[in-house]
């Protein structure tokens, strides 16, 4: 039988082709995890494709038609932390997996679980006390609220969720039977450098941390919100502490149980125009019982310009958004523009653009609260205000942007799918739309970083990490460098290994 030439080259393929075959697991207890995503990334060069998919009932997972070549393999699912083959702890990057013509290997990936906090809310005499709203913070200056939980009836928490890391716990304030509690750190205190420090590691949960709430005078804050166009729109708010945001459905609202300190409050509601909202913004400093109005206005576009591009090349920018307040940074969301214009709500908020080929942002210039005179980089997040009233938001682009290029090798030998991360020295990291930048090693052990903002840099090259930090960048000893504008900087580096 003569078989066509296209079933042949089909036929040539498939016998050129593996199986991938494999179980995701959870780690303490060793039990399959059904309904875990799979992802197969081929190493940058290795001619592979990319594949995705599920692990079924059993916790297995197949992928079929495998080019031979190299991979990073990873496996996701709620509320396990992200893992992947070939990991030496739960935060060090995979390796890569080698996948042969006709073999259909077998692999195991094993999920752990974040950590988490326990223990009780009590009274004076180590009564649990129900319903208190507890938190857990980072232990860092600031604070940074990492998540929350509300005491049962018998007064137990549990804060799950959370990364290895440093903490300090503490509950919130509230009223109970008439009596006022303030905000208590553990160790039954009100200034954080006396808290007690929790530390915990990953799958481990950190038990019977007890919290007192301390009685203490808490205040109340009565919000009205007035629309004008039209009068009498259903009202949103949002109220703000550094505690967390609560939101409303209400044009007269009482906020209780307030302890002294500083609140944001946002209104929205719909305006006579379709698809255009009204809105306001009050900052509030609360030491009393105290009242606050809200007048809302139509909010009016905001243009954006980007200065120093060539005429076309404004349509291939990608702006984004991320509002601000005092609970911290909200989710990053893309602003998208009609005719170089957004209505966007009012209040703080920080934007930032992704490189565009050939050009860096050397300059940015916004509404009320820039960061355009405290910073000499600009290619992160970029601080301002909008008002009801719209007005200018500008950045700037300069071209010839700075490259960084080299090798990684490990005794000589390149090193293959080996993970690279630079990071930004002189652009502080709150402003960073990410802490690190990361790519990995092509199948010649080659990395290349390109449109880069001139500045000081770290890089290092390591499969010890997935994000390192700061300090861990210093620790591992990363290369600082200095990228000019118009440069194309080569530097090899070895393979940092925890030995």
């Amino acid at each position: 039988m003569r078989i066509p030439l296209p079933s042949l080259l089909l036929l040539a393929g498939a016998l050129h082709a593996a199986t991938l075959r494999g179980t995701v697991v959870e780690n303490l207890t060793g039990h399959p995890l059904s309904r875990a995503g799979v992802l197969l990334e081929p190493i940058p060069g290795s001619g592979g494709k990319r594949m995705a998919g599920h692990t079924n009932r059993y916790g297995m997972f197949e992928f079929g038609g495998v080019t031979p070549g190299l991979y990073i393999l990873q496996a996701t699912r709620a509320p396990f932390v992200t893992a992947y083959y070939g990991q030496k702890r739960w935060n060090s990057a995979g390796t890569p997996l080698k996948v042969n013509e006709d073999e259909s290997p077998f692999v195991t990936i094993r999920m752990m679980r974040f950590a988490a906090i326990g223990g009780t809310v009590v009274d004076e005499n180590d009564v649990g006390q129900p319903g208190f709203p507890v938190a857990a913070y980072k232990n860092t200056r600031p604070l940074q609220l990492a998540a929350q939980a509300i005491a049962d009836e018998r007064g137990v928490y549990r804060i799950f969720g959370l990364l290895p890391g440093e903490y300090v716990v503490r509950s919130l304030g509230k009223e109970l039977e008439g009596t006022g509690f303030k905000p208590t750190f553990a160790h039954e205190t009100e200034v954080v450098d006396e808290a007690r420090q929790i530390g915990v590691d990953i799958e481990e949960e950190a038990r019977e941390v007890k919290l007192r709430a301390l009685p203490g005078q808490l205040f109340t804050l009565h919000v009205t919100a007035e629309t004008l166009q039209p009068d009498h729109a259903p009202v949103t708010m949002t109220f703000v502490s550094e505690l967390g945001r609560q939101v409303v459905q209400s044009s007269d609202h009482m906020f209780t149980g307030l302890p002294r300190g500083d609140y944001e409050v946002f209104g929205e509601a719909p305006s006579d125009i379709p698809g255009v909202k009204q809105g306001a913004y009050a900052y509030i400093t609360v030491g009393r019982n105290e009242s606050a109005q809200l007048v809302l206005r139509r909010m009016s576009p905001v243009r954006f310009e980007f200065a120093g591009l060539p005429a076309k090349t404004p349509d291939d920018v990608q702006l984004f958004g991320r509002r601000k307040d005092l609970a911290g940074a909200h989710e990053t969301q893309p602003i998208h523009l009609q005719n170089g214009l957004a209505t966007l709500p009012v209040g703080p908020w920080e934007f930032a653009v992704t490189p565009v080929d050939g050009y860096y942002v050397s300059g940015f210039s916004g509404l009320s609260f820039s960061t355009a005179l405290k910073t000499k980089r600009f290619d992160g997040w970029n601080e301002t205000a909008i008002n009801n009233w719209g007005g200018r938001i500008m950045f700037r682009f300069s071209s010839g942007p700075g490259a960084l290029h080299g090798r990684v090798t490990d005794n000589s030998d390149p090193v293959v799918g080996a993970p690279v991360f630079l990071e930004p020295v002189d652009l502080e990291p709150a402003r960073r739309i990410t802490d690190t930048y990361v790519t990995i090693t092509d199948t010649h052990g080659l990395y290349r970083f390109g449109s880069l903002a001139p500045g000081q840099y770290r890089v290092l090259s390591s499969f010890e990490y997935q994000m390192p930090d700061s300090k861990t960048m210093v620790e591992a000893r990363a290369k600082e460098l200095q990228i000019d504008a118009h440069s194309d900087l080569a530097q090899d580096l070895d393979l940092y290994v925890i030995r």
